[in-house]
């Protein structure tokens, strides 16, 4: 009986050294990939700007005063937009024209004095757009993201 002990033990001494090593060298590699940025998954992230509710995003920007989104009214009908609020920003001035928004028209949202930090990584900003048929009087919102990183 006393043989099979030391054997067992022999045999778990033998499995760490052999792979004991590798692990830690696993360990070291993957702290380094960590360390230096290079598992980082926002980088392979691809940048976008997605509107909700028939708005969709032709062309936008970010930079560290402000931002800027081209948007199209895909909408049935003409709309007329009421206001704006940034979620995550804290913008001065928002510049949004007023009167009503053809339908397949294009309009520009400006924000500006918005002082965002160049971090060098992706950043998500939401928004909400007021808006409602220039023929009823309901209000209606509709949801934006703009996913980029500030330039």
């Amino acid at each position: 009986m006393l043989v099979g002990k030391k054997k067992d033990g022999q045999l778990a001494l033998e499995f760490g050294n052999k792979y004991g090593l590798y692990i830690i060298m696993g360990v070291i590699i993957i702290s380094a990939l960590i360390y230096f940025d290079l598992l980082n998954v926002n980088r392979f992230m691809p940048e976008y700007c997605k509107f909700s509710e028939g708005l969709s995003c032709e062309a936008y920007s970010v930079s560290e005063n402000g931002i800027g989104v081209l948007l199209r009214n895909d909408m049935t009908e003409d709309i007329v937009p009421l206001g704006l609020m940034e979620i995550n920003t804290n913008c001065e001035t928002q510049k949004f024209q007023d009167g009503i928004w053809k339908k397949g028209q294009t309009r520009v949202l400006t924000l500006s004095g918005c002082n965002l930090q160049k971090t060098g990584i992706k950043q998500k900003f939401i928004f909400k757009i007021y808006w409602r048929f220039s023929n009823v009087d309901i209000r209606q919102t509709t949801d934006g993201v703009i996913y980029a990183k500030v330039e």
